[in-house]
């Protein structure tokens, strides 16, 4: 692989990463907003809200990095 070739793949992965954090922040937020209505503390809440983020930010990165290969392999 060439120079730009590397350039490139590291601009694929960082905006994989960069919108995988986005989805898990908006995935955090609507579940904790969903989930705060039902249990009387907060710290409940705030650790399904945790695991539905981590859940997504996983998700995304490997989706990402599947797009990333197939990106990479069709150029």
């Amino acid at each position: 692989m060439d120079e730009q070739t590397i350039r490139v793949i590291i601009g694929y992965v960082f905006i994989d990463l960069l919108f995988s954090f986005i989805a898990a922040c908006v995935a955090f937020a609507i579940t904790y907003n969903e989930y705060v209505h039902h249990y009387p503390n907060k710290i409940m809440p705030v650790k399904l809200a945790l695991d539905t983020a981590t859940t997504t930010f996983i998700v995304f990165v490997i989706l990402g990095g599947i797009g990333v290969v197939a990106l990479t392999l069709m150029t």
